[in-house]
């Protein structure tokens, strides 16, 4: 009696050709995003190159998140890319810039650096097109879950404390040569400012905790206005940022 074999081989051929399949290349996205937003291209007239540094995938709610780095960091001005994926594989790169870029961040008490050229947008506006565009900021809470990924899992950040008080007035030194120098008691001001101002709105209950991300790494905290709770509503997705950071100069002998 001869074994039907064909139907076991054609499962296995296929199962062969599902796991050579290549995740989709972004290279077109970050092309086009760098033509959209020069910031993303050029720095000291030199071509930034980027590299995929971290990716994370919620098989739940199917999405993916994937975090592009400028390869070369040459006057610790870091850019970045964050894209975003959808079960249907659609995706939507929002740059990530550095605090060079206040504009973009809408930084309460400050003004843009008069040498650095304007977004003309901000990480706000950037962030609610992509989930719209994804179909991301549904009734379902999807929107909620992708801030957790995203703030969490993709960048890095902690969740925001009034005991962490030493620390978020702590100076935070960075030598980016894009951002003037600022002294010791202006920085201390404004970082006291930003404190109250965080725990302020969380008391008048504008803000809630769970959606304010402090980001260590680039000197950054998210305050999220309060997410609506109700049930086949989509997420009301207003945002704060506070820049944590104070520049210096290295002085060379």
């Amino acid at each position: 009696m001869k074994i039907k074999s064909v139907p076991i081989i054609l499962a296995l051929s296929l199962l062969s050709f599902i796991s050579c399949q290549k995740e989709p290349s972004f290279e077109k996205a970050i092309s086009d995003l760098k033509n959209k937003f020069p910031q993303l291209a050029k720095q000291n007239n030199k071509n930034i190159e980027y590299k995929l540094t971290r990716s994370v995938t919620n098989g739940d709610r199917e999405f993916q998140l994937k975090l592009y780095s400028s390869v070369v960091n040459e006057y610790n001005d870091p850019q970045k890319i964050i894209i975003l994926v959808n079960q249907e594989s659609e995706y939507y790169a929002i740059p990530y810039l550095s605090n060079t870029h206040r504009d973009y961040w809408e930084f309460p008490n400050e003004t843009q650096i008069p040498s650095i050229k304007k977004t003309n947008t901000t990480f706000e506006k950037e962030l609610i097109k992509a989930l719209d565009t994804l179909n991301l900021n549904d009734s379902k809470g999807t929107a909620n879950i992708v801030l957790d990924e995203l703030f969490f899992s993709l960048l890095h950040c902690v969740r925001v404390s009034e005991k962490d008080n030493n620390e978020l007035q702590a100076i935070f030194l960075t030598s980016n040569n894009n951002i003037p120098i600022e002294n010791n008691n202006d920085c201390s001001e404004r970082l006291k400012k930003n404190y109250y101002a965080i725990f302020e709105n969380r008391k008048n209950k504008k803000h809630i905790g769970n959606y304010t991300f402090w980001d260590v790494m680039n000197a950054r905290i998210y305050q999220f206005e309060k997410l609506d709770g109700v049930k086949n509503r989509r997420a009301n997705l207003t945002l704060k940022t506070f820049r944590q950071d104070c520049a210096f100069r290295m002085i060379t002998m």
